[in-house]
């Protein structure tokens, strides 16, 4: 807006040529003949730079916003590369509701606060060349003017800053149960059916999002406290910047002054109130920076990438291994030869799957120590072990996408492989005769799949990774018999030179295993079948 005051001025009063040094320079830098001329030439001049001003301000906030999604992507693969370093023990314990919360909703406040910070930069930097400017002409009305609106701000930060961070806490709260109660209701959605527990859920949710939405509320109120302050402010600085003017000098120099004021003000007080309303932004986005810091301060495992050909055997030398305090494995000693097909009996909590879990390398033994050809994996994980590994769990995860993404599962396409599979599973007749053939998408947690279906798919997938050992958790524990038994028949048939370890509670299972081991109260026994 200061920019038209040259060109207005020369237009309204075609005297300042003469009477203004700045015109005065500028009409014999143009070179103009005629006042008419040197207005076209002003024009122009004012025209281009309100042309190249919004270019400018174009590329200013498509640089703001590629900065602010920079961030937002930076984190989030800090975040994601952090869980899935994560062991396994420490996953058991987090709620995945906090996990989708932290990667989605911290994430956008992260860049909030980023891109506020930014603003506040550049609103500070034009503040102190306004400042100058003011100070250059009137040193005394630019500081009583600077005394008003540092009251404002040291209000702002002492009071409504403060309110706007407890606010913030109660937001982060809330929010995170939130998370949690949708995760509640979309995971128990068939129980629910079948339930009269559902307005319990529901008021919960409701509850929560009330808690929710005042913290909003109470933010949004608080935080155009310090713009309510800076307008009531701006008729008196306007009556004080006119006391102090008019008191000196002559009425034209006193209306110039004014006008310089005027106009600095109506550029100085959008600018404040930016800078506190930006400040505020990041108070109440600051729970969000401490829970992502949490996260990434997290302790880093040094993972042994030793590499591990698995020749011989597999060892579990004298391990013990605790949750918390409750001993669930004691002094345990295991050796699986290469090629040996084994089943893990026992009784439900007898520590069946934990033995597995150590086995694979997701838990760390608290005593004791596992060897793969010597070469032991409890420092904490062995990747590459792991990378040797096909796992089958008694629910397979099933991706809401096509069939050969699910059986793919990030690994490299090979059409070739993926019908031989699919063939093997007696899955292929299926998909070639639908229209879409392996593009058919199979729906969340494989909906439009049978519980036999699944587990096919997922066999599929595991016959396409082509691990050396292959570890079954009670793969047809929630299968009719006639479905179990082909699934199992396809499992041995299908990967019978490799080394297997399953967990069953069926009984059907050791038919085709070489060794039982039947683990009670921590320890084993083991027998062969063979």
């Amino acid at each position: 807006m200061a920019a038209l005051i040259p060109l207005l001025g020369i237009i309204s009063n075609a005297e300042l040529i003469s009477t203004n040094k700045y015109h005065k320079i500028a009409f014999g830098f143009f070179g103009n003949e005629s006042i008419k001329s040197y207005i076209i030439v002003l024009s122009i001049v004012t025209l281009l730079f309100y042309f190249f001003r919004g270019v400018i301000g174009f590329y200013y906030n498509k640089f703001i916003s590629k900065f602010s999604f920079s961030i937002y992507l930076h984190f989030q693969k800090m975040l994601s590369r952090k869980f899935l370093e994560t062991t396994y023990l420490d996953y058991l314990g987090k709620d995945i509701g906090d996990y989708l919360k932290l990667m989605t909703k911290e994430l956008v406040n992260i860049t909030t606060i980023y891109s506020s910070f930014v603003l506040i930069v550049s609103e500070i930097i034009i503040f102190l060349m306004i400042f100058t400017l003011l100070l250059y002409f009137d040193v005394r009305t630019t500081l009583s003017v600077t005394a008003v609106l540092s009251f404002i701000g040291v209000v702002n930060l002492l009071y409504v800053s403060k309110k706007i961070r407890i606010q913030g806490d109660v937001r982060e709260l809330a929010e995170s149960q939130i998370y949690i109660n949708l995760k509640e209701i979309f995971s128990s959605f068939k129980l629910l059916k079948f339930s009269k527990s559902t307005p319990f859920f529901l008021n919960r949710l409701d509850s929560n999002t009330s808690k929710f939405i005042d913290a909003n509320v109470q933010n949004q109120t608080i935080s155009n406290t310090p713009r309510i302050m800076l307008e009531t402010s701006a008729f008196m600085l306007v009556i004080i910047i006119a006391v102090l003017i008019w008191s000196r000098g002559s009425a034209g120099e006193a209306i110039a002054s004014l006008s310089l004021f005027l106009f600095a003000l109506f550029r100085l007080l959008p600018s404040i109130n930016r800078i506190i309303s930006s400040i505020n932004i990041i108070n109440y986005s600051m729970p969000s920076l401490d829970i992502i810091s949490a996260e990434l301060s997290r302790k880093e495992y040094n993972y042994n990438n030793q590499n591990i050909l698995f020749l011989d055997s597999i060892e579990l030398r004298n391990i013990s291994f605790s949750y918390g305090h409750v001993n669930v494995i004691n002094r345990v000693n295991i050796i699986i030869k290469k090629g040996e097909k084994v089943v893990i009996t026992g009784r439900s909590g007898s520590g069946k799957t934990t033995i597995v879990d150590l086995i694979s390398g997701l838990l760390t033994p608290s005593e004791g120590d596992i060897f793969v050809d010597g070469i032991s994996i409890s420092n904490p994980a062995a990747k590459l072990w792991q990378q040797k590994i096909g796992y089958l769990p008694q629910n397979p995860y099933i991706c809401n996408d096509t069939v050969e993404e699910n059986i793919f599962f990030g690994m490299p396409p090979d059409y070739e492989k993926l019908i031989n599979v699919l063939n093997k599973t007696q899955m292929l007749d299926i998909f070639t005769n639908d229209n879409l053939g392996f593009k058919v998408i199979l729906g969340d947690g494989g909906a439009r799949l049978s519980g036999g279906q699944k587990q096919r798919i997922a066999l599929a997938r595991l016959l396409y990774a082509e691990t050396e050992v292959i570890i079954f958790d009670e793969p047809i524990a929630s299968l009719d018999k006639n479905t179990s038994n082909e699934i199992i028949e396809l499992l041995f048939d299908a990967e019978s030179n490799k080394t297997i370890i399953a967990i069953d509670h069926s009984g059907y299972i050791k038919n085709y295993c070489d060794r039982e081991i039947v683990v009670e109260n921590g320890t084993i026994s083991a027998f062969n079948l063979r």
